[in-house]
């Protein structure tokens, strides 16, 4: 919006005002009623709602320039009519004042439109700095995460190098190199892991000696209490023996219970069961308590050692599987390893391509072993061949690389001596013959600067 673009239409006040200023003078700065009413209208149009874009932005800015405009032309214009006129002094100056104060509303309805659209605008420019900042600060601290060193100029993660002025690359070109980074430190973190793997391996395996260690010392000890307590046993037996004689009666009750206890004993020992810390047990496995013996009758016995019998049957055989399993996982433990799958504790062996788990080692036929075998024994030498390739031509690039730089330094060869000659004339100019000291210094001070030019000079020629 600009001061010709507010339609000024003459209003009746303004004719009888045009006795004392000319109405041609108020059109002119846009200071008629008409005038007036439109800049008003317009202010209060624009201060109805906040500033959204950079284009009701203009539009405010211009309306306020509108009204400064006339506020300001209208006091200087009643001024300068008002001079030569001294008896209508007050009453144009007063009529100039009242158009000011018309034009001033207008202005200070539309003020704080603008002056709140050029502060939120300096807000957002704030903020985008703060934002640039804090990504810099964010991404230097991933990178400081990843265990990043830094030279003042670049960042090392693990061999992948990144310069400082990389960190304000866009962000898709920032989490490609980013990417690279936390590759090299993801591959490190594996290293380290396997490394405290196998210390935990090892000290698990000396954890398990000890315990194994304290283990038959408990054994042996147990063994002792029981020859101990058998010993107690034997005695309490002849004391019982010996008040067998009391009573009669009570001497043949007690030879019939410990007979029903001894028949039942000797079957259950007849079956394979030994007599240890007052039970009857079966390979470490507590079957029935000692006492419990003579308590059931005839027909609960029976099914109580049938019970054993089908037990025992399954014991062997876990057992039996057991250890066929564990003869099987020896003799194809070492075929494993050989190929580079290396145990991880749990049963199964893994390298970094393949892995196995305890089902599938004891699990497979062996044509379906050998064929496991067959494949990653493939792989491998497919991956070492590829290896292979890359050495190859990295080989070769770098002796290509060596081939053109001599190639080069052949093709400096001349110009080079050429300017090791000049350097060599520089650096041996005479000083003409001075008569005051301060020259001689000056001219000393000159031959030392040239000297370390042509010393520099002649490093980055051999460098060139």
């Amino acid at each position: 919006m600009n001061t010709e673009t507010v339609e000024l239409v003459p209003t009746e006040q303004a004719v009888v005002l045009a006795e004392i200023i000319p109405s041609a003078e108020l059109i002119k700065i846009n200071a008629t009623d008409a005038g007036l009413a439109q800049l008003r209208e317009l202010a209060i149009t624009l201060s109805s709602k906040p500033i959204e874009n950079n284009e009701q932005y203009v539009e405010v800015h211009q309306a306020v320039m509108v009204a400064v405009k006339v506020r300001t032309n209208s006091a200087k214009l009643a001024k300068e009519i008002a001079a030569p006129i001294k008896e209508n002094y007050d009453k144009i100056l007063a009529e100039g004042k009242r158009i000011g104060e018309h034009a001033k509303e207008s202005e200070d309805m539309l003020r704080p439109l603008k002056e709140a659209y050029e502060a939120e605008q300096e807000r957002i420019k704030e903020e985008r700095a703060k934002a640039e900042a804090a990504k810099l600060a964010e991404r230097t601290n991933s990178l400081v995460m990843l265990g990043a060193t830094f030279d003042g100029m670049t960042y090392n993660v693990h061999g992948v190098l990144i310069d400082a002025i990389e960190l304000k690359l866009p962000d898709d070109e920032w989490l490609d190199l980013y990417g690279s980074a936390k590759k090299a430190y993801d591959t490190e973190q594996t290293r380290l892991a396997e490394q405290q793997r196998l210390i935990e391996e090892e000290n698990a395996r000396i954890e398990n000696e000890r315990k194994l260690e304290q283990q038959r010392q408990e054994e042996e000890k147990v063994r002792l209490e029981n020859e101990a307590k058998q010993l107690a046993e034997s005695r309490r037996k002849f004391e019982e023996q010996q008040l067998e004689f009391e009573t009669q009666a009570q001497r043949q009750r007690d030879e019939m219970a410990k007979m029903v206890v001894d028949t039942q004993k000797a079957r259950l020992l007849g079956i394979g069961l030994i007599e240890k810390d007052g039970f009857m047990t079966y390979d470490g496995l507590e079957v029935m308590p000692v006492g419990s013996l003579g308590l059931l009758s005839a027909d609960g016995f029976e099914g109580k050692v049938a019970d054993i019998l089908e037990r025992q049957a399954k014991y062997k055989a876990d057992k039996e599987r057991q250890e066929q399993e564990a003869a099987l996982y020896v003799a194809r433990a070492p075929r494993l390893v050989a190929i580079g799958l290396i145990g991880n504790g749990q049963g199964g062996h893994e390298s970094d391509s393949h892995r196995i788990e305890w089902p599938s080692i004891v699990g497979f036929s062996d044509e379906e072993f050998d064929a496991f075998i067959t494949d990653v024994v493939a792989f491998q030498k497919k991956a070492a061949e590829n290896e292979a390739a890359r050495i190859k031509a990295e080989k070769q690039a770098e002796a290509d690389r060596k081939k053109a730089n001599k190639e080069r330094q052949e093709r400096l060869k001349p110009d080079k001596k050429l300017i090791t000659g000049y350097l060599t004339k520089v650096s041996t100019l005479v000083s003409p013959n001075l008569k005051e000291v301060e020259a001689n210094e000056f001219m000393n001070r000159f031959y030392a600067d040239i000297d370390r030019v042509v010393i520099d000079y002649k490093k980055q020629l051999e460098a060139l």
